[in-house]
């Protein structure tokens, strides 16, 4: 047999074909008229078992049977068989599919309490790109990701379904090149930065991905998500250059967890004088409580090297100081921030 038939067989095999099938079938391939004894001859299968094998390939049908005299076949041609064996493959697997979790649900009582330990190992990509996709739908605050433009194209299948959500703010750096999609929604930030570093999704400070070339972990731990927090503001975020600009736009509510990204809808804010609100959710730092409040921004205190590190607002006629997670100096240790520009 030669290369090229072996690897024709081997395809109609994985498709679903016993080896005998995918003899029988190729003999008649051509669409030329045979009768049964011909094909056995020609395919190379035991005389006994032709006329069951081609009954077999007529219900699958991907042999037609001509009322002659002898009783001739013929094969459909390549492209119908290859596409009616894929259709019956996908029905057979959805079966199993459904009978497996029908036995494993009768059988197997599962837990879903999460496990202690706050990093996980994924090492199927296409289990990878379900549950990046999951979290990204899932946002409630903000997105933070970064990532080369084939893997942006390949996780935001389509950029509209995970991003336009109105006022959560997401920052998207795009590696080496722009993004190869547009995102003009005034809550989208979007960078470029010169050289790629580990690709990274940041969602609500409650969940993130990290990329690497053989797996990717999976993070929920508090600690390591503060630090990748930051790794994202100062190592890439910070470092990238502005190719879109978050904008603050009356009538609009921003959401986040992060006082860094924050600030870039404050810090419009301040910069156009517009009437606004800013809530948030946090620690009081003296007590040790959880509060809210609400208030007017006044400014964003910053070191000299242009880091933010509080927000300074007037409620009710007092000064408070609002940082980020981990503060400790601050009044209010902030983990929601709401902007509401009237």
């Amino acid at each position: 047999m030669n290369n090229a038939r072996e690897l024709a067989e081997t395809a109609l095999i994985e498709l679903g074909l016993t080896p005998y099938q995918a003899k029988v079938y190729l003999a008649i391939a051509d669409g030329k008229e045979r009768t049964a004894s011909e094909i056995a001859s020609l395919a190379r299968v035991p005389q006994p078992r032709i006329y069951e094998i081609l009954d077999s390939l007529t219900k699958l049908g991907i042999v037609e049977e001509i009322l002659a005299k002898p009783r001739r076949y013929r094969g459909v041609s390549p492209a119908e068989a290859v596409e009616r064996l894929a259709d019956h493959a996908s029905r057979k697997i959805l079966e199993k599919k459904e009978t497996a979790l029908q036995v494993l649900r009768q059988n197997i009582t599962y837990t879903t309490a999460s496990s202690k330990f706050g990093v996980k190992i994924i090492r199927n990509y296409s289990e990878l790109l379900r549950r990046a996709r999951e979290m990204l739908l899932s946002a409630k605050y903000e997105i933070l990701i970064a990532a080369t433009p084939e893997l942006l194209l390949e996780i935001l299948d389509n950029p509209e379904l995970y991003l336009n959500k109105p006022g959560r703010l997401t920052a998207l750096v795009s590696f080496e090149a722009n993004p190869p999609f547009h995102a003009e929604a005034p809550w989208i930030g979007i960078r470029r930065r010169a050289v790629r570093v580990l690709p990274i999704i940041i969602v609500d400070s409650a969940k993130c991905l990290v990329f690497q070339d053989e797996n990717t972990l999976e993070i929920t731990d508090e600690g390591l998500l503060r630090l990748l927090n930051d790794f994202f503001n100062h190592s890439v975020w910070r470092v990238s250059q502005t190719v879109k600009e978050i904008q603050a736009l009356r009538g609009l509510e921003y959401t986040s967890t992060s006082l860094w990204l924050m600030r870039e809808v404050i810090s419009d804010v301040l910069k156009k004088g517009y009437q606004t609100i800013v809530s948030v959710n946090g620690v009081e730092r003296k007590s040790g409580k959880m509060v809210e409040v609400s208030g007017k921004p006044l400014a964003l205190q910053e070191n000299s090297f242009g880091v933010t590190l509080a927000l300074v607002l007037d409620v009710g006629g007092k000064k408070l100081t609002v940082g980020g997670r981990g503060a400790r100096f601050e009044d209010i240790e902030g983990h929601i921030f709401k902007v509401k520009i009237l």
